[in-house]
């Protein structure tokens, strides 16, 4: 870029004589303030040749020229004043900057050292002006202001708001006393999230005050939701570019658009919009949301609602500033004049009715200046004591100036920029002027406030609604279907998951201990399922087992007393007693199967019984033994006989049988042993047991399985004895009933296990063990109890003797 403008300034001394062919305004001082304004408008046009633009052929633009008479208005006001910069004078040199290339000269003499520039700074030549206001436009301020870096001049706009400008490396002499752009990037986006609008477009004029607020737009909707479905750029002097941009945004069925760009730009593309009754929410940028112009245009109604983010107004200011009747004569001294046909035929309410948003932010520009001269100058309330002044320590100085204006406080922070105070205004068609129904602050906090009931809406009554895709509702989520985040489908929550919010990216699961149907809002808790101690199954299950257990010790107290008879002596004597507390241990493994599972009932369920019904199954068959071997082999093989009932052999294999069971069983429990387990079916959850290591269970079951069948061969052999000795018949039923029962058990779980139901599972378990138990007490001592309380007469040894007789007779 400086080489550009090295290259420019070599095109000789004619360009520096050309500049009195400039328009200006001028008043000398003791300190001169630069001023540039775009009083006509030339942007695009080009000149053949390295000369200055005659500006006054071009567009005149009423609203420049009542800037202009702010910043003099402003200038004079300051001389007046008592209290600032006392005894100075304040100056100004004002161009008419109608283009922001072809009016370089006019900057260029701000710099200018007679009729020379100073390109070094080290030479003693001082700037015409000791600061520049101007211009308006951003891309304006960013080629203009670079001229100005030979010599560090201060330029303080009062219209530019690219966010490039913030740039303090690129731009150090840079201040403005209007926000950054993001900042009211930012209110527009506080807007759009007011309303939950995410469907929305962004046009402007390709120029860096619409670009780079394109860019930080961009990146603020990221984190707020919104999708962009469509930008573009309007045009000023093409009607069909906007025709087209109007176009694409009803194809994208787009309700709201945010132009953001130049006045001139906007007021082309909604007149075409008026024309095509295209009937949107235009949310307007500071350039143009409080133009009477636009607001008086012939049907402006059509355009739909519009909303606006503007400067903060002060409305007092305003109307005291304006009512400076401009001049009515233009100054032709010297060889400068200023060239203004159409300035001469402009009243005060003619000036008055033009657009007021940028002419505190002049007005504030100048002050700032004049604040930063008063102390760079080292002044007081009467004299200044210095007179040399650099534009360096103007600079300097406005770094750290703070003053107020109309209640109004203004600095700069270390990018050179103000805080950001904005309206947010509303065009009402019924008055025809912008009402304010919002604002937003940057400082101390970012403050967002709108008051809706002021808005009314072309669509009705209630704010419109701009989405992308409605709103997913609660037991639904968002399914991701478009490259914008803000377009998708609506599915209904799996079971097992839930929303109960609006639109959602996803369900959440419920809790283990919970259960939804498909598009739940909410999860409910699973029903709770085993083997309640109250309900009917488990009652009747209790009853039976203490009612077994009672019948187990009534029948061991009968035992007792009668444990020298007949009767007792053959269902084996003391190990009939032992035979009695086996079963009614057994029965305690019941109880465990009621109430919810726990580590403890888990672990010692199936053990206890195993445990002691294997003991009892071998006290069976250790009597079935015995009984066979004193009637078929005690008179074939005396010596094994006499050696087994020496060394008590029953006993040793009862004792053998049931440590090998304990052993397995320990063994089951410490290596790998069953524990709490909850199984989630529909909308239960059902509490049971694992079966632990199912090798070492498998040989538990395996080896109580060959003990029973050891049982039941001894047994069998013996079912042809004497009736009052003939157990093996007893015994050879229960072992049947023992089978069936159980067979009936593995038949029942693979059933209900396939089907989930746990609970009857302990059901079916629990009368598996009792009928193990109550086959052997009635079927085995049920017969000898009878005996004993309702056939005395047979429990008798006179009695027995005679049956064994004639036993011995029949086998003869």
């Amino acid at each position: 870029m400086l080489q550009g403008i090295v290259t420019f300034l070599l095109l000789g001394h004619g360009v520096i004589e050309g500049l009195c062919d400039q328009n200006e305004f001028n008043k000398p001082g003791d300190y001169v303030l630069g001023g540039l304004f775009n009083l006509h408008d030339a942007q695009g046009q080009r000149s053949e040749k390295p000369e200055a633009l005659a500006c006054h052929e071009f567009q005149f633009t009423p609203a420049s020229y009542k800037q202009i008479h702010v910043m003099k208005f402003t200038i004079e006001e300051i001389n007046n004043s008592t209290d600032l910069l006392p005894g100075v004078t304040l100056g100004y040199k004002i161009f008419d900057y109608c283009s922001d290339i072809a009016s370089l000269p006019s900057a260029l003499d701000f710099s200018a050292c007679g009729d020379s520039i100073r390109l070094a700074a080290n030479q003693s030549c001082r700037p015409k002006v000791i600061s520049v206001t101007g211009p308006f436009g951003s891309t304006e301020t960013i080629t203009v202001s670079q001229l100005f870096l030979f010599n560090l001049l201060p330029v303080v706009t009062h219209g530019a708001s690219s966010v490039q400008l913030s740039n303090r490396q690129k731009f150090p002499s840079f201040f403005r006393t209007v926000p950054s752009d993001k900042f009211q990037v930012r209110a527009i986006v506080q807007i759009l999230k007011e309303f939950r609008w995410n469907w929305v477009a962004f046009v402007g004029n390709n120029k860096d005050y619409t670009r780079d607020a394109l860019e930080v737009f961009q990146t603020e909707i990221e984190s707020a939701d919104i999708c962009l479905a469509y930008q573009g750029f309007i045009n000023e002097s093409n009607d069909s570019v906007n025709a087209n941009v109007l176009d694409r945004i009803d194809q994208h069925k787009i309700g709201v658009v945010v132009v953001f760009g130049h006045i001139g730009p906007v007021k082309a593309f909604l007149k075409k919009a008026i024309e095509m009754n295209v009937q949107k929410v235009w949310i307007g940028s500071e350039t143009w949301s409080l133009s009477p112009e636009l607001l008086k245009e012939k049907n402006v109604d059509r355009l739909g609602t519009v909303l606006g983010v503007t400067l903060h107004q002060k409305s007092e200011f305003n109307r005291k500033a304006v009512y400076s009747s401009p001049s009515q004569s233009s100054d032709d001294g010297g060889t400068c004049g200023q060239i203004c046909e159409k300035c001469r035929h402009l009243t005060a309410e003619m000036v008055n009715s033009e657009d007021s948003t940028f002419s505190f932010s002049i007005y504030t520009a100048i002050y700032a200046v004049a604040h930063a001269l008063h102390t760079t100058l080292s002044c007081n309330l009467t004299s200044c004591m210095n007179s040399t002044v650099e534009p360096y320590m103007i600079i300097k100085a406005l770094k750290k100036i703070k003053f107020k204006l109309y209640n109004h406080s203004t600095e700069f922070d270390e990018n050179g920029d103000p805080p950001a105070i904005y309206d947010i205004v509303f065009w009402n068609w019924t008055s025809k002027d912008a009402v304010t129904v919002g604002s937003f602050h940057s400082v101390p906090v970012p403050t967002f406030t709108l008051d809706q009931g002021r808005i009314n809406w072309h669509t009705g009554k209630n704010p419109p609604s701009f989405l992308c895709s409605p709103d997913c509702l609660p037991g639904q989520w968002k399914n991701q279907t478009s490259f914008h985040n803000c377009c998708f489908d609506c599915v209904n929550c799996t079971t097992g998951t839930y929303s109960n919010l609006n639109h959602t990216d996803n369900c959440t699961p419920c809790q283990k201990h919970e259960w939804s149907g498909n598009g739940s809002t909410s999860c409910h808790t699973r029903t709770e399922v085993f083997l309640k101690h109250n309900e009917p199954v488990a009652i009747v299950l209790t009853l039976i087992t203490t009612v077994t257990m009672l019948l187990c010790g009534c029948t061991l107290v009968l035992f007792v007393c009668h444990l020298h008879s007949p009767v007792v002596k053959s269902a084996g004597g003391k190990m009939s007693l032992l035979v009695l507390c086996f079963l009614a241990l057994s029965c305690i493994s019941v109880f465990l199967h009621l109430g919810r599972p726990s580590d403890a009932t888990c672990k010692l369920g199936i053990p206890i019984f195993l445990v002691f019904y294997t003991a009892t199954l071998s006290c069976l068959a250790v009597r079935s033994f015995q009984i066979v071997s004193v009637f078929k082999m005690a008179a074939k093989l005396p010596k094994a006989y006499e050696f087994w009932v020496k060394h008590g052999g029953q006993w040793v294999i009862v004792a053998v049988c049931s440590f090998t069971q304990v052993v397995l069983s320990v063994l089951w429990m410490l290596i790998s042993g069953p524990e709490p387990n909850e199984v989630y079916p529909g909308t239960e959850i059902v509490f049971t047991c694992t079966l632990g290591n199912h090798i070492f269970l498998f040989a538990m079951f395996t080896f109580i399985g060959l003990l029973s069948l050891i049982c039941f061969v001894f047994s069998y052999m013996g079912t042809d004895l004497p009736k009052n000795y003939n157990e093996g018949k007893a015994i050879t039923f229960c072992l049947f009933i023992f089978y069936v029962s159980w067979t009936l058990f593995l038949t029942l779980y693979f059933i209900l296990y396939q089907d989930g139901d746990h609970k009857f599972i302990m059901v079916a378990m629990a009368f598996s063990k009792l009928t193990s138990v109550l086959d052997v007490l009635f079927g085995y001592f049920g017969p000898k109890c009878f005996i004993i309380i309702f056939r005395p007469e047979r429990n008798t040894a006179t009695y027995f003797q005679a049956v064994i007789q004639t036993y011995n007779r029949q086998i003869r």
